[in-house]
């Protein structure tokens, strides 16, 4: 089949290949895919077929509860950013760019501070997290 110049067949080379597919077999599926398929739908129906509990709605403490968790989760979410944003240690930064290292030299020493310092706070900001967390599900 020769291709025109914008890609497509010309409409002899259609019809020749409708003619071709029309007459001859086309491709068949897969020999496994109509077993997968009346397995998959025997376990979708056997899922089906079995009683589901109704869920009772929430009442408003609940609500309230979940509120009050999701709350306190922000809540931890900004503290943790708050203190990372101003753990990274800027003196140290300042330290570092009056030394006279090759830039290489200098890129690894910034990497290690901020690699140590972000490290040092956030082991500080675990033993926090875990304290509160204790703290509201006691007897963990």
């Amino acid at each position: 089949m020769d291709e025109n110049k914008t890609g497509y067949l010309t409409d002899e080379e259609l019809n020749r290949l409708i003619g071709h597919v029309e007459q001859h077999e086309m491709l068949r599926a897969p020999s496994y895919l109509k077993a997968e398929t009346m397995e998959r739908l025997e376990r979708a129906l056997e899922l089906q077929s079995r009683p589901v509990l109704p869920r009772l709605p929430k009442t408003r403490k609940e609500k309230k509860r979940e509120l009050f968790l999701y709350s306190l989760k922000v809540g931890a979410a900004a503290a943790a950013a708050i203190v990372m944003l101003f753990s990274v240690p800027v003196k140290e930064f300042e330290d570092l760019g009056r030394k006279t290292w090759n830039r290489r030299e200098q890129t690894e020493r910034i990497a290690d501070t901020i690699t140590r310092g972000l490290g040092e706070k956030t082991e500080e900001l675990s033993r926090g997290l875990e304290a509160v967390s204790e703290w509201l599900i006691p007897g963990k």
